[in-house]
């Protein structure tokens, strides 16, 4: 069977199924969990659909558009 352990230094809880790696030391496993964050981020990245301005008139046109959010980033010097 299954015998209890007591795991530290998680930001989050693990979801039961998870696997766990074993590192050498702390620095390995924080590189480790680095790469995986990048890897995670980048596919998170791909899946975000971009829209052109030609999508966005077009939507705009037939209506599915009624809003459009827009974050500015300008230098105030």
């Amino acid at each position: 069977p299954a015998t209890p352990v007591q795991l530290m230094g998680f930001d989050e809880m693990p979801q039961a199924g998870d696997s766990l790696v074993v590192a050498e030391d702390e620095k390995t496993a924080k590189d480790v969990a680095s790469q995986r964050n990048q890897i995670r981020r980048e596919q998170a990245m791909r899946k975000t659909k971009h829209m052109t301005l030609d999508d966005l008139s077009r939507r705009l046109a037939l209506g599915e558009v009624s809003e459009l959010n827009i974050i500015i980033k300008a230098d105030v010097d």
